[in-house]
């Protein structure tokens, strides 16, 4: 996130890296950026934080260093984990084909259920799902703010995938 940080810094936006990093407690996301943002006065919300800041469109090719799907699948797996792809973009034109080949090195499912997805983007995902053998997990987007928060019912997945989900963890 420092490469975030220091774009942000050159439009005259002081916060540090070490401010936002004492926010995360850990890794940081740019929803601890965006907390940061609220906390100096730049935002108003989180959204807003996104909106003015740090979303894709507005950081255009600031980018931070990332470790590659299949070193990222493999990390995973070697630590035991299951590797859930989340946040799947379905307006890729090789979305299918790209997954295929996800699966082909070891993923094991997409995240098909989050307060992101309207009714008709979760049935695609588990429709993707089930032509791949792909297992159906659920996201609340909480990045450990807002403690507290309600994680509405239709925001899950149902019973069988929870198991199956449990099932491939065991």
């Amino acid at each position: 996130m420092k490469n975030i940080i220091n774009h942000l810094n050159k439009k005259a936006v002081n916060i540090s890296y070490e401010e936002v990093l004492s926010l995360a407690k850990g890794s940081i996301g740019r929803p601890h950026i965006a907390h940061e943002l609220i906390n100096k006065g730049y935002a108003l919300s989180i959204n807003d934080a996104f909106d003015r800041y740090i979303s894709n469109n507005i950081l255009g090719d600031v980018r931070e260093p990332s470790l590659s799907i299949k070193n990222a699948i493999k990390v995973i797996k070697d630590a035991g984990g299951i590797s859930v792809y989340a946040h799947p973009n379905l307006t890729d034109k090789n979305f299918f084909n790209d997954l295929r080949e996800m699966k082909e090195i070891g993923l094991d499912g997409i995240e098909v259920s989050s307060p992101r997805y309207g009714l008709s983007r979760q049935k695609e995902l588990m429709e993707i799902c089930n032509k791949l053998n792909l297992i159906k997990s659920g996201g609340s987007d909480f990045h450990g703010f807002h403690k507290g928060i309600d994680i509405e019912p239709k925001n899950g997945i149902n019973e069988i995938e929870f198991k199956n989900l449990i099932r491939s963890i065991e």
